[in-house]
């Protein structure tokens, strides 16, 4: 169900034409942080807490079980209580005075290059975020780049230097006077405000239910469902769902890692918000738009009948055009996997890691390393690049008489 959202929206921006043209992405921003460059490096390389204002949480992914995480997940908490996730990679880390980073979800790669450069006793810390992005995308990514840039950089500059730097920030900004707030709330606000204008459209609901009878009772039906490493075997996409805890959310979430059959690799983020039998909820955090799906299970003669129902909402053009026709898809391919999992007795591959081992497993004892530095997620991209999509008109072959205009984020 964390994959199912994500499997609709897929569909409907299928339908977006594919951009011709390209232009570049640069964008750029420096500060002077009155520390030394060592001090300024542990703090991006080995942040003892998170930046105040950010709303940032970083996650390191494994791609598949039984490998060392490889991959980090930005997750950005929104105004709204919702989730931008980006998914980035460490490419190069020369201490102490280079990282390099890489987008690795989204159709372009996007680098984003941070240096440290050592001034008597100060340092000036440069980033440069550069990349592609399509030919009808307009100034307003590159402001937001520029921006989640200079609140990151800001932020890292009032951490480091304490409540005088609000002023000095704001100087080098040129921005006027700046009162008791940081200035890099400042900016944070902007960006929320921002992210927010993009993401306005008409909506249209979305909801249906599809049930299914299982030859397998209720209970093992349950832990089945509750166990993350069955969305793996039900959507061969996924590639490995992380339990995390992210500030601002009182329970843990699920990160899903993806690769769609192009390669490209994305995350999505998704709540159980209830979960007590037998019923389960579960609310996508990722999704432009609002969206849950409610599990039911309810006991029958010969096993247990298991229904889903969705909920959601989806931009106007791209639901008129397909009504709740690929959401029923969707729900019936999910559930007939399902049911075929529980009736053959397929168990999910314990990773040994967590100490869930399958019988008769005993791997060779082992001196476990320690685990790889998180970097702030000063170091990565932003998790979101706004973009709109331009007016699509359907060819003639298409059986559409209105074009429509969807919203995508790159």
């Amino acid at each position: 169900m964390r994959n199912l959202l994500r499997g609709l929206m897929g569909d409907q921006l299928l339908r977006r034409p594919a951009p011709e043209q390209r232009q570049p992405l640069d964008v750029h921003h420096r500060v002077l942080i009155n520390r030394d460059r060592s001090a300024v490096w542990d703090e991006l390389v080995t942040p003892s807490a998170p930046l105040p204002g950010e709303d940032l949480a970083l996650v390191p992914i494994p791609e598949a079980p039984h490998e060392s995480p490889t991959a980090l997940a930005v997750l950005w908490r929104r105004p709204n209580g919702r989730l931008r996730a980006g998914l980035g990679q460490v490419v190069v880390a020369e201490p102490p005075g280079l990282v390099v980073t890489r987008a690795v979800d989204g159709p372009a790669p996007i680098t984003l290059t941070t240096t440290l450069e050592a001034v008597d006793e100060a340092c000036i810390v440069d980033q440069r975020l550069s990349g592609i992005m399509p030919g009808h995308a307009t100034e307003l990514r590159s402001a937001f780049a520029l921006l989640w840039l200079q609140r990151g950089l800001i932020g890292l500059k009032e951490r480091l230097e304490g409540g005088s730097s609000t002023g000095q920030a704001a100087t080098a900004m040129d921005s006027g006077t700046v009162g008791a707030e940081p200035y890099s709330a400042r900016l944070g606000a902007e960006i929320a405000a921002m992210d927010a204008e993009v993401g306005q459209a008409a909506l249209v609901p979305i909801a249906h239910d599809e049930a299914i009878e299982l030859a397998v009772p209720p209970d093992v039906l349950w832990g089945l469902l509750l166990d993350p490493g069955c969305e793996p075997l039900i959507r061969p996409h996924t590639l490995s769902v992380t339990r995390v805890v992210v500030p601002g959310f009182p329970q843990p979430v699920h990160v899903a890692l993806h690769e769609g059959d192009d390669g490209r690799r994305s995350v999505t983020v998704s709540q159980v918000t209830e979960h007590v039998p037998p019923r389960i909820v579960e609310r996508s955090l990722t999704s432009e738009f609002e969206s849950a799906v409610m599990t039911q299970i309810e006991p029958t003669t010969g096993g247990s009948r298991l229904t889903e129902s969705l909920v959601a909402f989806l931009p106007a053009g791209a639901g008129s055009l397909s009504g709740a026709g690929p959401a029923a898809a969707l729900l019936r391919a999910r559930l007939e996997a399902i049911r075929r999992l529980a009736e053959a007795g397929i168990q999910p591959p314990r990773d040994p890691r967590t100490g869930f081992l399958p019988p008769g497993f005993e791997p060779p004892p082992e001196t476990p390393a320690p685990p790889p530095p998180v970097p702030s997620p000063v170091l990565l991209p932003p998790p979101h690049l706004p973009i709109t999509v331009p007016e699509h008109r359907p060819r003639r072959n298409d059986n559409v008489d209105e074009a429509f205009l969807t919203w995508g984020m790159l």
